[in-house]
């Protein structure tokens, strides 16, 4: 993983680190700029704000997904997993790891249905993976999607 790169919405940007300019970053074509002391001040400065941006992404389509599904989470937590995208509990709490929003919005929709139908079936038998293909037929190619870039989007500062 190259430390001077960053996914936002499926999309690798390279961290362009400026002297003078915006402590917020600042997306231009190919790159992120913003004002840090060093590549890693950068990553740790875009990082928080992405994270706050992602929040608000994600409880948008934990929203739109749940009159289309017909079912609500109790509780929307939000975490940094190394391994994971999201989890759902017992309670019908949802957890989905914010880095989601550093993917495809094809993967996101996808992880936060996969999320959902565990609220009907706390399982991955062949109930719950006919609930998730219901309402998204194209799972395969998200599942690949992320599969494929784990490894650069989970990794840490």
């Amino acid at each position: 993983a190259d430390p001077s790169v960053v996914y936002w919405a499926g999309t690798p940007y390279r961290v362009e680190v400026m002297s003078l300019g915006s402590r917020s970053p600042e997306f231009r074509g190919d790159t992120v700029q913003i004002r840090a002391e060093s590549l890693e001040a950068a990553r740790r400065g875009i990082e928080n704000n992405l994270r706050q941006q992602a929040r608000l992404i994600l409880t948008q389509k934990v929203d739109r997904w749940s009159p289309v599904m017909g079912v609500a989470p109790t509780s929307l937590r939000f975490g940094d997993a190394r391994q994971r995208w999201g989890s759902c509990n017992s309670r019908g709490g949802l957890n989905l790891n914010w880095r989601l929003a550093m993917t495809p919005e094809r993967c996101t929709d996808y992880v936060v249905v996969h999320e959902r139908a565990h609220l009907r079936h706390m399982h991955h038998g062949p109930a719950f993976w006919a609930e998730v293909e219901r309402y998204f037929p194209a799972r395969k190619e998200a599942e690949a999607w992320l599969k494929a870039h784990a490894h650069l989007i989970l990794r840490r500062v």
